[in-house]
């Protein structure tokens, strides 16, 4: 049973949801067999036990003893609630948005000729929906859907009678493009990151009609039709500044799954003009980090990723602020994950000491810290070589690079981070054994770094060079 599709989805519950479902998997309405209720009180007495198991004739014997094993039915039982437990978050899920839950019921009430309880349910749909703070694709589709019932019911009642369609086809514009420029938006995004060719982009027609009508008024379509363009042509930087300044106005109204999306667009394009050496965009990076952990839409499941905390970091210390970024170190470090917290906060606070010189607090962070994180491992090792070679420490320095080159391709570091950290071991060795006064290689030296555009410590490299 470990490795069952049930038990993964048990071990997702958390106690707010294994509470409710004890009540729910005991209720006549959705559940009639008794097996499954002995079934589900099984699986909590053994996964509270420590290093208890769950092994499917074991548990079978217990749920009906004396019986001969049959793995026929006992898969069928596993698979029966799994199924109750879907329906449980569905449930859930429904009963947690009253206008979805008002639709159901006016659609409900509609599929039974109850043409009363139909228009009480519509109308409480409908005064949902205008009482709903913040704007989404999702609520404009409702609201499309209420209008649509809307009409069938005045249809009925005065077929001759006169209908107002522009509020029902401005919901059904604004749910259809919102939506459409975000999966370009999503779309493109996915290509530029795993280098996959793709034709998907957003209609020109489209986009011509948008530039003509009101929709671009709304915030909705407004920020996903500027983060679409800043993306198709990240070099025109007015579309950007757009998207950026109606995302920080608006973002509040959007949902918290999509406004995250949105940060990450943004926070994406800065990086990828700070790669192609546009320091600049290290402020405008740092503005959307700020507003980000303010409206808490950097946070995933309440925690905030560790490599979201490295590159906050990062940003804050290219931007000079070395204050900030302490503050942030110290606040922030209870929300990351448990297994990376003291190796990321560390490693933060080693970076920090490391810009503002004081290499007696960076030094036993790096080399006492147990950095588990491959890539954190090697980002350690790259700051602690740092730190030799502007003390002098030369013995240290040539034992240490030993030490990397060997555990770069002991661990067979893939692709790009195997080719990076090579050369910046390799740019080092050649930095100890130059000839500062032969200026013939100085600049040879200087050329072959300022061409490589992959090399993450270039900019370090030429400043000791």
């Amino acid at each position: 049973m470990e490795k069952s599709r049930l038990l993964e989805v048990y071990r997702q519950l958390d106690q707010r949801d294994i509470r409710l479902f004890g009540k729910f998997v005991r209720s006549p309405f959705f559940n009639q067999q008794e097996a499954l209720v002995r079934l589900w009180d099984h699986l909590q007495e053994q996964t509270r036990r420590e290093n208890g198991r769950l092994e499917k004739k074991v548990v079978f014997g217990r749920l009906f003893p004396g019986k001969a094993y049959n793995d026929q039915a006992m898969r069928l039982l596993m698979s029966d609630l799994y199924q109750l437990i879907g329906q449980y978050i569905g449930c859930r899920q429904l009963l947690s948005d009253p206008l979805k839950l008002s639709l159901m019921q006016a659609l409900g009430w509609q599929e039974r000729q109850n043409s009363v309880q139909f228009e009480r349910s519509l109308l409480q749909a409908e005064k949902t929906a205008e009482a709903t703070t913040g704007d989404s694709a999702d609520l404009h589709w409702d609201a499309c859907r209420i209008g649509l019932e809307k009409y069938m019911v005045t249809a009925r009642l005065s077929p001759t009678g006169g209908y107002n369609f522009s509020g029902l086809v401005a919901h059904l514009d604004t749910a259809f493009l919102a939506t459409r420029l975000r999966i370009a938006c999503l779309a493109f995004t996915h290509k530029t990151v795993y280098g996959l060719e793709s034709q998907f982009y957003f209609p020109d027609e489209l986009l011509r009609y948008l530039r003509q009508s009101e929709l671009l008024q709304s915030p909705l379509v407004g920020v996903y039709y500027h983060c679409y363009l800043s993306l198709r042509h990240s070099d025109e930087a007015e579309h950007f500044q757009a998207f950026k300044t109606l995302l920080i106005a608006q973002g509040k109204s959007f949902p918290a799954n999509e406004l995250r999306d949105l940060y990450l667009f943004a926070i994406n394009y800065c990086i990828r003009k700070v790669n192609e050496n546009r320091l600049d965009f290290f402020f405008q990076v740092m503005d959307l980090y700020k507003e980000g952990l303010q409206t808490e839409s950097l946070m995933e499941n309440g925690q905030l990723s560790r490599f979201t905390y490295h590159n906050i970091v990062a940003a804050a210390l290219q931007t000079g602020e070395y204050a900030w970024a302490e503050q942030f170190i110290q606040e922030y470090k209870s929300l990351l994950a448990k297994e990376y917290r003291e190796s990321s906060y560390s490693f933060n606070l080693a970076r920090l000491a490391y810009r503002r010189k004081q290499y007696d607090i960076a030094l036993p962070l790096l080399q006492k810290a147990n950095y588990r994180d491959l890539l954190l491992n090697l980002a350690a090792k790259t700051l602690l070589l740092k730190i030799y070679y502007e003390l002098s420490e030369h013995d240290l320095l040539h034992a240490h690079l030993t030490a990397m080159k060997t555990f770069i391709r002991r661990k067979r570091v893939i692709g790009y981070h195997h080719d990076n950290y090579l050369k910046i071991v390799r740019f080092t060795v050649k930095l100890l054994t130059l000839n500062r006064y032969d200026r013939a290689a100085c600049t040879a030296l200087r050329q072959e770094i300022e061409q490589d555009a992959t090399l993450t410590e270039r900019e370090w490299l030429l400043e000791q060079l």
